[in-house]
């Protein structure tokens, strides 16, 4: 069962003494997608096709390269990195004073918000504490006239 269910099956066409690109079978890509979308192994029966690998000199070349490219960007002397380096600080100074702006502006608001409804508060209760004074003294007069 986990024979068939396998994606890729090494086949080797030369001799171990004779270095030979590596040669493998993969599915073609309309089996893997049944594959993972859960087709499992019955759901998963597309052609075989035969693929190289490619060579490990071209690859361990491609890794030296890729090294060698990252060493000249290390490069703590080039002008390029000292330019680069300084243009990052000051653009994360910047962003840091943009952020510690935009928290100030956002405390300050609801600092005004919760103030202003507290101002309104408390004139809606000394309006309605007139209302109630008015209320009586007109209560008042009335039964003082009968």
């Amino acid at each position: 069962m986990a024979a068939a269910c396998s994606l890729s099956l090494l086949l080797p066409l030369a001799p171990p003494a004779i270095p030979a690109p590596a040669l493998f079978f993969s599915r073609s890509a309309a089996s893997r997608r049944a594959w993972n979308a859960g087709g499992g192994c019955g759901g998963a029966t597309g052609r075989l096709r035969l693929t190289r690998l490619r060579p490990a000199a071209a690859v361990a070349e491609e890794v030296e390269q890729t090294e060698a490219m990252m060493r000249v960007a290390a490069d703590d002397e080039s002008i390029t990195a000292t330019v680069v380096s300084a243009l990052l600080t000051i653009a994360f100074v910047g962003l840091s004073l943009l952020t510690i702006g935009v928290i100030y502006l956002g405390v300050q608001d609801f600092l005004q918000k919760r103030e202003s409804e507290k101002f309104a508060r408390e004139e809606e209760e000394r309006q309605k504490e007139e209302a109630r004074k008015k209320r009586a003294k007109a209560r008042g007069k009335k039964r003082n006239r009968q």
